[in-house]
């Protein structure tokens, strides 16, 4: 029955996936998502999850985004341990900080249409990592949400040069 297969293929849901990533393959999707971005870049960062992206030489992924013309807005929760990686990331990225990032939803949305979700706290080693990923429009759209309320929450930062 044609009908009937169209119908099917009008729900079918392959446009939309849901992936799991664990340890190296998560590093990787994050430095994927980085590197295809073409426009925006919104990113939450706790202070552990800092250190780990800087210990992966993630940092530089941003910063070569943003050399590309990758608009990047960052929240950070800042300590004595990561003032360094934040000064360093504001030199090309828009960021705030937020208070207590490691109990709140950490994550990476690129272009508004891909977002890597961290499902474990930050930890040290990237074999402990793991972070889902899709690029359902409302589970992103939910997201950009999410980030623009704690964005409007959140304090700029302020270097003195």
């Amino acid at each position: 029955n044609t009908e009937a297969r169209a119908d099917l293929k009008e729900d079918d849901s392959s446009v939309t996936h849901f992936r799991l990533k664990y340890g190296v393959q998560m590093v990787d999707s994050l430095r994927l998502l980085l590197r295809k971005s073409e426009k925006e870049i919104l990113k939450i960062w706790s202070a552990p999850g800092l250190v780990f992206h800087t210990k992966e030489g993630l940092l530089e992924e941003f910063a070569k985004a943003a050399e590309r013309g990758v608009k990047i807005n960052g929240l950070v929760e800042i300590t004595d341990e990561n003032i360094e990686d934040v000064r360093y990331l504001s030199q090309f990225a828009n960021l705030r900080s937020a208070k207590d990032l490691s109990t709140t939803l950490r994550y990476t949305i690129a272009d508004s249409t891909k977002v890597l979700v961290n499902a474990t706290q930050a930890p040290l080693e990237q074999a402990g990592v793991m972070a889902f990923w899709t690029d359902n429009p409302a589970i992103v759209n939910g997201f950009i949400e999410d980030f623009g309320r704690k964005w409007e929450a959140a304090q700029p930062i302020k270097f003195d040069e």
